[in-house]
């Protein structure tokens, strides 16, 4: 149906009125007669005024014509299709990410975007993007299938991580770019994950095709590596069905070679000691398995080993307070870890203030806590300090900025925590903490509203128990109950004393960050693994995201199930705008009005000369 780009010059066609009246108004001049004996012609008085007809109807025409075919040019007129008629693309979305790299589950995801752009519709446009952390558009929509095909025959898998948002989002864009109407985006790849990482949003009127090409996993990971002790812990996991027997070797860049052997039980995550007695440096963690592995990506880690001194520690509150915490900081390490330090709540600004200032404060017993020790501790994580509050005591409350804690929840619910953030450092699947965490009972919690802190964990009703903001350079963590078994039997877990670890690892600042994934690299640096230099000239630690060596898949139709949809852009207007400029700017109708409008004026032009003259 035909549409105008800018409707209202179609008020410019009420000039065809003009040529109207000037016809209807134009005085019939009587043709000159010489007569001689004019006194001799009797005055009369015209007793009846004849009706004005309009004279010169081809002439009135041409002239209503060109002024009408003015207005419609410069209206810009097009022909606007229904959704059936309306252009479609099509964009296919490869995953390269690192669990892709198993020959035959790769080898499937090429055959099948092969298949895909050979299955398009003749005069359907097909492009190509691949995809790990980052989106990478290879090939935008063309007629040229053979150019798409090519594409897909050079891609190789990666070494990144998997983000699914990112790669819907940039189809969708290249979908609008082409200003089609519809669309099909066909997503090919493991569908690796869980259904909460296919909770993308994608338009409407979109049509998703999920094709499934993973295979049966069968492999050993390395999922990392830490100097303890002189010694290199690497924690390695088996995702097989049947028990496997592996090599650890360590390398340092000095050629030395260390190694060990261990046995993984099927399903099972153990940790392999290989005694290194090296003072600093550069090392390799290799992974050598009986029979080979599917992903070469998760075999090797690197790390500097170095000579740090322990975390210092200092917990705010009394002994009892203080018992399970600093019991599980000392907990069984040859060489101490950590550094702790007690101080009441009256002397938190001398502690923090001193000569040895703290990496971590814990505030677990806040009873007396006035407004210099609030500062204090204020200014402590502004300057890049880490603050963990966990406490049955109210009086915690003013050092929580932008979080409201209301009454504690009763005693007729006992509580647990069900689910955390796997992509935080507390609880990536390496540390096992989450797990753990699990079998322990709350039977009080503080009821917290915090839109803008980071959630961490959830109790199972799906309250918030663990909270994170940014302070300054530094952060502040809240558990929403005690860490002294009042309110809950945590302490007595055995995910206790890591989780506290951890922790007080994790609120230490780091005074330059020296490890990388593929994913979290600076913007503008190729991703790789191993020991890469980076724009800024340092020398950092690339490892692979180990949530690529997750064996959890998803169905095709599960992932189709999670997707959001929202309303299509065609009801936008600004996405409406972008389709009607596109389909105007094809069809160019308003050239042929213009070139229609001259050839009126040119017309209107030898006719009405010829009227003139008789």
């Amino acid at each position: 149906m035909p549409s105008f780009l800018y409707p209202a010059f179609l008020i410019g066609a009420a000039a065809v009125a003009i040529p109207l009246l000037l016809h209807l108004l134009r005085n019939q001049q009587a043709p000159e007669v010489r007569f001689s004996a004019v006194r001799l012609l009797r005055g009369v008085r015209v007793e009846h005024a004849q009706r004005r007809h309009i004279r010169d109807w081809l002439l009135l025409a041409l002239r209503m014509a060109a002024l009408l075919l003015l207005a419609l040019a410069f209206a810009r007129p097009y022909l606007s299709g229904d959704e059936s008629t309306a252009a479609r693309a099509r964009v296919v979305l490869l995953d390269r990410s690192a669990s892709m790299a198993a020959p035959a589950v790769w080898a499937r995801a090429r055959a099948a975007a092969l298949e895909a752009i050979d299955a398009a519709p003749a005069g359907e446009p097909v492009g190509l993007i691949a995809f790990d952390d980052r989106p990478e558009l290879l090939a935008p929509p063309t007629m040229d299938r053979g150019a798409v095909r090519h594409a897909v025959e050079r891609l190789r898998p990666g070494v990144g991580g998997t983000q699914y948002a990112g790669a819907m989002a940039r189809a969708v864009a290249v979908l609008e770019d082409t200003d089609a109407g519809s669309g099909r985006i066909v997503l090919i790849g493991d569908l690796q994950g869980t259904e909460g990482d296919a909770r993308v949003t994608v338009p409407e009127a979109a049509v998703v095709e999920v094709v499934k090409v993973a295979a049966g996993f069968d492999n050993v990971a390395l999922l990392g590596a830490v100097q303890r002790d002189g010694t290199i812990v690497a924690t390695v996991r088996n995702d097989g069905v049947a028990g496997r027997r592996v090599r650890v070797r360590v390398e340092s860049a000095g050629g030395r070679v260390e190694e060990t052997q261990a046995d993984v039980p099927a399903s099972q995550t153990i940790e392999a000691v290989v005694p290194v007695g090296l003072r600093g440096g550069d090392v390799k963690v290799v992974l050598v398995a009986a029979g080979g592995n599917e992903l070469p990506a998760d075999d090797a880690r690197v790390l500097s080993v170095d000579v740090t001194r322990p975390v210092r520690v200092l917990v705010v509150g009394g002994a009892e307070d203080a018992f399970y915490v600093r019991a599980a900081l000392g907990a069984g390490e040859v060489r101490p870890d950590f550094e702790v330090a007690m101080v009441a709540a009256p002397g938190v600004a001398g502690a923090l203030g001193g000569a040895q200032v703290p990496d971590a404060a814990f505030v677990l017993g806040p009873r007396g806590l006035d407004r210099g020790a609030r500062d204090a501790i204020a200014r402590f994580a502004r300057n890049g300090g880490g603050v963990l509050v966990a406490s049955s005591d109210p009086g915690f409350s003013t050092l929580l900025e932008r979080l409201e804690v209301l009454a504690p929840r009763g005693t007729d619910a006992v509580l647990a925590l069900a689910s955390f953030d796997r992509r935080h450092p507390l609880f990536q699947a390496r540390t096992g903490i989450g797990e753990g965490l699990g079998g322990a009972r709350f039977t009080r919690a503080w009821r917290v509203r915090a839109p803008e802190w980071q959630l961490l964990a959830r109790f199972d009703d799906g309250a918030g128990a663990l909270f994170e903001r940014r302070e300054g350079r530094g952060r502040i963590v809240f558990l929403a109950s005690d860490m002294n078994r009042r309110w809950n039997d945590l302490p007595v877990q055995a995910a206790f004393v890591p989780f506290v670890q951890e922790m007080a690892r994790y609120l230490a600042p780091a005074a330059e960050r020296r490890e990388y994934t593929p994913g979290t690299l600076p913007a503008g640096t190729a991703p790789a693994l191993g020991f890469i230099q980076l724009a800024s000239g340092r020398r950092v630690a690339v490892n692979p995201d180990v949530r690529e060596s997750d064996p959890s898949r998803m169905e095709a139709k599960a992932f189709e199930r999670a997707l959001k949809r929202r309303p299509d852009r065609h009801g936008d207007e600004s996405a409406a705008r972008r389709r009607a400029q596109a389909s105007e700017s094809g069809q160019a109708l308003w050239r042929y009005g213009l070139m229609l409008m001259l050839a009126t004026l040119v017309a209107e032009g030898v006719i009405g000369s010829r009227v003139r003259r008789t």
